[in-house]
């Protein structure tokens, strides 16, 4: 774009609050499913990780880049918009039905149980906002009660009675739901705040940070506020991502909203943007658009597709699952059991204890990944990626 003020980054949040904030709790539990904030000591099970992970290595190498000096054609770029799309942070298993390997939901196995420590906290509408809905106008003699008159909801999600075989309890076992965001994820997004924060906020002052890459402006709390409010914020209903977008803002005005609570005891409500989780469209979603079920099966049905399906190669991986997993479904949920295993670092199975091996059968870990990575990507970028094209198409309008 050419060169004008900058005004706005845009986030959507979701596979591409409502009043919720993220907070955290410390435990001493020593149980290895117990999310512990103890950041030292994650990632050090195993001697290399998928970089699906984002170790605290992996993201401090996405930082933003700098525009591309004066071109030739076009001249001097200067940014005017931001549209930054952003993957939720670690989570669990997104649900207890999943076909893992056989022993993953025993007792005695460190995957069987799924506590957390990181809990959402909700609030109640200010009850000077409700005043002002039912008189339909903003009246001062009106007001009942201070802004900060309220109290907060955290939500626990209790184990209920896990002493016994077959007892009620949890999907997960333990206190978290699925799907939940991790602390891994807390911290995940706390960097890609950060990064944001490198890349776009700027002080008057500031005469190293790139002028044309200038959209936030952080000299004052007022004029950081005034950023705040022209970003428009997008998410899908889930927990994961309504919170990866809350954290991700704490790493991007963290230092702000410090400031302005010092100064007048509140915080910044903005507005999420949000849909039916059912009928969203930030995921390709059949229910709202059944064509996209129509385009694959006709995916399915192509040559390229049915060859990698009925390949010897793809039939040795599903015997191989079979034998040494005891895995039987062909629902694709073999990647999120060993992604979210191998990125909390919990116990793989030793048939796919291997990630990271160059030995001459390379790594049965990595083989399984690319095989459920590349029959979805064969059936959303058959035909020119049609599938994709018309999935995303809507996002363009909300």
């Amino acid at each position: 774009m050419l060169c004008s003020t900058a005004v706005l980054l845009s986030l959507f949040l979701g596979i591409i609050t409502t009043t919720v904030v993220a907070t955290t709790t410390t435990s001493s539990s020593s149980s290895s499913s117990k999310e512990e904030y103890r950041p030292s000591t994650w990632y050090q099970r195993y001697d290399s990780y998928p970089k699906y992970c984002s170790t605290p290595e992996e993201m401090n190498a996405r930082l933003i880049p700098n525009l591309r000096d004066k071109d030739p054609l076009i001249g001097e770029t200067r940014l005017v918009h931001v549209t930054a799309v952003i993957r939720h942070g670690a989570r669990t298993p997104w649900s207890s039905n999943e076909q893992c390997w056989k022993g993953y939901w025993d007792v005695s196995k460190d995957t069987s149980r799924w506590d957390c420590d990181l809990t959402t906290v909700m609030a109640p509408p200010d009850p000077n906002v409700v005043v002002e809905e039912e008189e339909g106008e903003k009246n001062s003699a009106l007001l009942l009660l201070p802004d900060d008159a309220f109290f907060l909801y955290e939500k626990v999600y209790d184990a209920l009675n896990t002493s016994d075989r077959g007892a009620l309890r949890n999907e997960l076992n333990g206190t978290c739901q699925v799907g939940q965001m991790l602390l891994q994820g807390y911290e995940q997004q706390i960097m890609n705040g950060k990064n944001l924060r490198q890349a776009y906020g700027y002080h008057d002052n500031e005469y190293t940070h790139d002028e044309r890459m200038r959209l936030f402006d952080l000299t004052s709390v007022y004029s950081a506020t005034d950023e705040l409010n022209q970003l428009y914020l997008r998410a899908d209903d889930d927990q994961r991502t309504v919170m990866s977008g809350q954290v991700l803002l704490r790493g991007l005005f963290d230092d702000e909203i410090k400031r302005k609570f010092k100064m007048d005891g509140t915080y910044p409500n903005l507005m999420l943007h949000i849909a039916d989780r059912d009928r969203d469209v930030l995921g390709a979603n059949s229910m709202t658009c059944p064509r996209l079920k129509e385009l694959e099966d006709m995916a399915k049905k192509s040559i390229e597709y049915q060859t990698f399906n009925n390949s010897d190669y793809r039939n040795s991986l599903r015997w191989y699952a079979r034998d040494k997993l005891g895995i039987t479904s062909n629902g694709g949920e073999l990647l999120d059991c060993l992604m979210t295993t191998i990125c909390t670092d919990r116990e793989l199975p030793d048939a796919v204890n291997d990630f990271g091996s160059t030995g001459i059968d390379g790594s049965m870990f990595q083989s399984l990944v690319d095989a459920d990575i590349t029959s979805y990507n064969l059936i959303i970028k058959h035909n020119n990626s049609e599938h994709s094209k018309l999935a995303m198409g809507p996002v363009r309008t909300t």
